[in-house]
């Protein structure tokens, strides 16, 4: 016998749930991917940014330790060029010192030193081109201290003539510290003035042999 093969239904029968999961699974799949790279390119360009500001920041600091190691470099220098000055003046001092012309210096401190003064010591500083005397005296009255520094003042080797300290002594006299600047070249130029106008004695030629006949 021939078999009958009959179709009920209007439309051939078809499954599309297994279409629409796996097209389902294909959007999530395109999301997730997507935001996944979104999340990796925001935290790629926040790294660089922040490896840009650390850079910039790295770049920053080293520009001020560059700055700081000069300023101390120049400090240094600064220190040391002052150090050779400082040995300088007092090698200069030193030697200034040593040529110190005691015979000029009490020959000019006789002009202007009042009779009532005597001088104890006697102490020289050379400081560059300035040469300091520091003196002790004692003075047996009060009047002459006060005239020796206004005597200093009216000779032309002596300047700034300064009292610093004083103290009356058990017989009534007064021992005092006196500073003053010195200046010896015009020491030396008051010496010549003086022996300029010094006057020049008469000088009589002796006679030799008897009064002839």
């Amino acid at each position: 016998m021939r078999k009958l093969h009959i179709n009920v239904a209007s439309k051939p029968f078809q499954n599309f749930r297994l279409l629409y999961i796996l097209s389902g699974l294909i959007v999530a799949g395109l999301v997730v991917f997507t935001v996944y790279n979104a999340y990796v390119i925001i935290d790629v360009f926040v790294s660089t940014r922040g490896m840009k500001a650390e850079l910039k920041k790295n770049s920053e600091e080293e520009e001020r330790i560059k700055v700081e190691l000069q300023d101390k470099k120049m400090a240094v220098l600064e220190i040391k060029e002052k150090r050779v000055k400082e040995v300088y003046q007092y090698l200069d001092g030193l030697l200034r010192s040593r040529a110190f012309s005691w015979t000029l210096f009490f020959n000019e401190i006789e002009h202007v030193i009042p009779q009532t003064v005597k001088i104890a010591s006697v102490a020289p500083n050379a400081q560059g081109d300035r040469l300091t005397v520091t003196i002790r005296g004692l003075a047996k009255k009060m009047d002459g201290m006060l005239a020796f520094p206004e005597n200093l003042e009216k000779s032309m080797a002596f300047k700034n003539a300064t009292i610093w300290s004083e103290e009356i002594q058990a017989d009534g006299s007064i021992a005092f510290n006196m500073k003053f600047e010195y200046y010896p070249e015009k020491a030396v130029e008051a010496m010549e003035k003086s022996n300029k106008e010094a006057p020049v004695a008469d000088i009589v030629p002796e006679k030799k042999g008897g009064t002839q006949g």
